[in-house]
């Protein structure tokens, strides 16, 4: 994932917040989509309405950078 998100120029981040909740992740505001790499199940439990940005799982920012 890293090796295609270089290629395209992304710039990225690596951040490790345990539990994911609306509050960590407003503690980041510039950034666009969170990319959960743990469980994919976890995208579809957490309740995707409550973020203000955009959770994707691995398969899906795949499929995006292939395009």
């Amino acid at each position: 994932l890293g090796t295609l998100l270089n290629k395209g120029g992304i710039r990225y981040y690596a951040i490790n917040v345990g539990a994911m909740t609306p509050t960590k992740l407003g503690n980041y505001p510039d950034i666009d989509v969170f990319v959960l790499v743990g469980c994919p199940r976890l995208c579809v439990d957490i309740g995707r309405d409550e973020y203000f940005k955009p959770i994707l799982t691995c398969y899906e920012i795949l499929c995006l950078l292939q395009m």
